[in-house]
């Protein structure tokens, strides 16, 4: 989740998705939105927010799933001012600064080999944030 949001704040959230969307029926289908639906919830939500930039076929993907994450017991099972209040905290960490200018560096200068090397040294995290 972390790593979503500094995509959304860099502007490059859009583009990551556009590359992941190949994989979006497969994910769907298999019901793996479900295991992270916190992230889910926020990806699908922007997707339905930026409508104009994505097709027809992503949005309404995206509308059903959002309305199936919605409902699922591992959403209503999630405290979310307690998830938003870890997050925010995680967000304040040195580490993950640290960890955010490196991957906004290695976003836009669209260096894959470093992108592995950042993202395997990311900062642990809590439960799903």
């Amino acid at each position: 989740m972390r790593m979503i949001r500094v995509l959304e704040k860099t502007g490059m959230l859009e583009r990551t998705i556009k590359t992941l969307v190949p994989f979006l029926p497969i994910l769907v289908r298999a019901k793996k939105h479900f295991e992270r639906p916190m992230v889910s919830e926020h990806l699908f939500t922007y997707v339905m927010g930026n409508k104009s930039k994505f097709n027809w076929i992503v949005f309404k993907m995206a509308q059903k799933s959002l309305s199936e994450v919605r409902n699922h017991l591992n959403y209503l099972n999630i405290n979310k001012d307690n998830f938003e209040r870890d997050l925010e905290s995680l967000e304040r960490s040195t580490t993950f600064k640290q960890f955010e200018l490196r991957l906004t560096e290695v976003m836009e200068n669209k260096d894959i080999g470093l992108l592995v090397a950042v993202v395997s040294s990311a900062p642990p995290y809590k439960d799903s944030c």
